[in-house]
């Protein structure tokens, strides 16, 4: 039986930005144009962007053209309100903005006082009218809610187009599988929070990745803007952040040999077809994992950091695999 140990250090997320700003290239935009109920364009209305994801509020003033836009905002939930003195305040609630996600948000203002509120709940979805690639982002909801093998690599082969080397049961979690984008071998870019992080030598990402670091992970495979440096798949590792809140979570999964099964009937087993059984079966995999995050200094400075450890046992081989990571952003 050999012994194999490795430890992978996922890259230290460090941003020291103004507070309110996001990270590289773990972000999006909202944009739009405020009218009035005729349709007639609106300046000088103050757009207020805010959410749990921004540390403080982020605020604009409509143009002449009665058009706003933040060409910077972090991955989130978010609300926007809109404001104007002979108006009634409006408030957008529940707009998502995931890895690339630009959000058209215009909006009608009543005739009112500012004191009364109106709060928009019944409006259309909203369409990246931008978009001009293809691929796929995969949400923390998404993470962590379809059941996977819990290994980025089988993550990344969700998205259409894209094909991954097989992880059956996550007996293959804890290495690097090749990817193929639309039948062909494919130039793969690594990025983490938007900077490049590709291992050069080999074509492939420096390390492998504890699954619960990420928000979201973001492939594209064409139609890429000037940031993708070259053809094939572009990946984009978000790492989870702090907030002004305190909160974390702990994760362990096992598997062993009792939750196999063949597909060897006692006919064929009889007739001699036992050689199916042969191989390198699993006999346990065990994935322990923590994750914990909140303020330093409210509103001003936040950590958050994650652990985990692996190990998986076959019938020839025992792997085991650290994987730590954690951010700062103030």
């Amino acid at each position: 039986m050999m012994r194999v140990f490795r430890i992978a250090m996922i890259a230290t997320v460090l941003s020291v930005v103004m507070a309110g700003t996001a990270s590289a290239q773990a972000q999006g935009s909202i944009f739009g144009k405020v009218t009035d109920a005729s349709g007639g364009v609106l300046p000088g209305v103050t757009v207020t962007v805010s959410g749990p994801a921004l540390q403080a509020p982020l605020v604009g003033v409509t143009q002449e053209s009665g058009a706003y836009q933040f060409p910077v905002v972090p991955i989130g939930t978010f609300s926007v309100t809109f404001e104007l003195t002979g108006f009634k305040k409006v408030v957008r609630n529940n707009i998502v903005i995931v890895n690339g996600f630009n959000a058209p948000v215009d909006m009608k203002l009543e005739v009112g006082a500012m004191s009364e509120e109106l709060t928009v709940s019944a409006a259309a979805p909203v369409v990246d009218t931008k978009k001009t690639n293809s691929g796929a982002t995969f949400t923390s909801e998404i993470l962590q809610k379809i059941p996977t093998a819990r290994d980025p690599w089988q993550i990344i082969n969700m998205t259409p187009g894209v094909q991954a080397g097989l992880n059956v049961g996550g007996s293959a979690s804890g290495q690097q599988v090749s990817l193929a984008s639309r039948g062909t071998g494919s130039n793969v870019q690594w990025n983490l929070e938007g900077g490049s992080i590709t291992d050069l030598s080999s074509n492939s990402s420096p390390s492998y990745f504890n699954f619960d670091s990420f928000d979201q992970i973001s492939v594209t495979n064409g139609g890429g803007d000037v940031s993708v440096q070259s053809s094939g798949l572009s990946i984009n590792l978000v790492t989870k952040s702090g907030s002004n809140v305190f909160k974390g979570s702990a994760v362990y999964t096992f598997e062993n040999d009792a939750m196999q099964n063949n597909n060897v009937t006692e006919e064929l087993f009889n007739a001699g077809s036992n050689g199916f059984l042969s191989g390198n079966p699993l006999k346990k995999i065990a994935n322990y994992s923590v994750e914990y995050g909140g303020p330093i200094l409210k509103n001003k400075l936040w950590f958050w950091g994650a652990a985990a450890d692996r190990t998986s046992t076959s019938a020839s081989s025992t792997s085991s695999t650290r994987k730590t990571a954690r951010s700062a952003r103030s």
